[in-house]
């Protein structure tokens, strides 16, 4: 059995990403060996600069989340809001900024599957599609099976953190199939 680490891809803190990350979670644990759900809001307080740019240069908050979090991973799920069409800078910018350090480590032969979250129609597609192109570059395998969550606020009691039942079996189903598709590998 594996482990699998569940990357809410915002630092918008109480975010609809980050519930829908932990409800993935809760059905994950009938598959996988272990689970952990993480957010990009710890990486609150990093400062940006270009210093950044080099290995020695990384924020400490940034370099902490690297070696503890994102390269000890095998198997991740990345849940991505729609931010302008597209994925959240801060997500890109954290691509971006641990590629500077053990590139290869960091995303090299990793597994990914994706799950977009949008208020409108499309589920965050455009996104999936473009960072789909992004890890490709970096050599990831990318999942094919991409869950594009449209109309998030229909099918998420914000206050209870519940989802509605199409979508629980819809990420239970998901689940399942990603860990078949990395055993199989």
């Amino acid at each position: 059995m594996a482990k699998l680490t569940i990357l809410s891809c915002t630092n918008r803190p109480i975010s609809r990403s980050l519930a829908i990350s932990k409800a993935y979670a809760q059905f994950a644990f009938q598959h996988w060996e272990s689970v952990e759900v993480v957010s990009l809001e710890q990486l609150n307080g990093m400062t940006i600069s270009d210093a950044m740019y080099t290995p020695e240069g990384q924020d400490p908050i940034l370099a902490k989340f690297q070696d503890e979090v994102f390269n000890p991973a095998q198997h991740f799920v990345f849940v991505l809001p729609e931010y302008n069409g597209t994925f959240s800078g801060i997500f890109k910018f954290m691509i971006d900024a641990i590629s500077i350090r053990d590139k290869d480590g960091n995303f090299k032969g990793k597994t990914v599957a994706m799950i977009g979250v949008a208020a409108g129609r499309s589920g965050n597609l455009r996104g999936l599609d473009q960072l789909t192109n992004a890890l490709n570059y970096l050599g990831m395998k990318v999942y094919e099976n991409k869950i594009p969550i449209s109309q998030i606020h229909a099918i998420l009691n914000d206050e209870t953190g519940e989802i509605d039942q199409n979508t629980k079996d819809l990420l239970t189903n998901h689940s399942k199939d990603y860990y078949s598709y990395v055993n199989s590998l």
